[in-house]
């Protein structure tokens, strides 16, 4: 994969720009942020990261924004943004029509996780591309 600037790109975000996120206190009005909850210690997001890369290339698209961002950086204050089932988690954060806080969803659980990454790439994709 080439770095092309009309490809979708992953970008790692700090722990304030991730509660703008959630806030809602970001400047588009509307907007989907998928994002990647990680540690640096965790076997299966290292694993997995080449999948969320190759389903945000096969399945990114405008209006569409990705993101990872490492739990190690927020630490036990993260429970009180978003309550994950551990790493690896993906969010999706959408624009709520009405105005204030966004609608958010976690990804649940696979039924038959890979014991390699935890999610397939099926799996992300459903996500990526749920309405």
């Amino acid at each position: 994969m080439t770095d092309n600037p009309k490809l979708p790109q992953i970008v790692r975000i700090t722990p304030k720009a991730l509660k703008k996120i959630f806030d809602g206190a970001i400047d588009e009005q509307q907007y989907t942020c998928i994002i990647k909850f990680y540690s640096q210690q965790c076997p299966l997001c290292k694993n997995l990261a080449p999948l969320y890369k190759e389903a945000v290339f096969r399945n990114g698209a405008d209006k569409r924004y990705y993101f990872v961002f490492n739990v190690n950086d927020m630490g036990p204050a993260l429970d009180d943004l978003v309550k994950l089932n551990g790493v690896p988690s993906f969010a999706m954060v959408k624009s709520s029509k009405r105005k204030g806080k966004p609608i958010i969803t976690i990804m649940e659980d696979p039924r038959e996780p890979d014991e390699n990454t935890w999610y397939t790439l099926r799996d992300l994709e459903k996500f990526i591309n749920k309405k």
